[in-house]
């Protein structure tokens, strides 16, 4: 009974984890929206620099 009950129960364990992962990630993406957001609002609505070997890319930086 014990093998039926963790056939059952590992494949939902596993979706769950899952899950888990990928709620994590939205909150980490939704989190650094808001940081580069909040950046923008303190920084005349500019966005931060990307940097291309050493320069600022003031305005037309790709974010990669």
């Amino acid at each position: 009974t014990i093998a039926l009950l963790s056939a059952i129960l590992l494949p939902a364990l596993g979706k769950t984890k899952e899950r888990a992962w990928a709620i994590n990630c939205l909150n980490n993406q939704k989190q650094l929206v808001l940081a580069f957001g909040m950046y923008a609002h303190d920084n005349n609505d500019v966005m931060p620099p990307y940097y291309f070997q050493g320069v600022p890319q003031w305005g037309g930086g790709y974010w990669t």
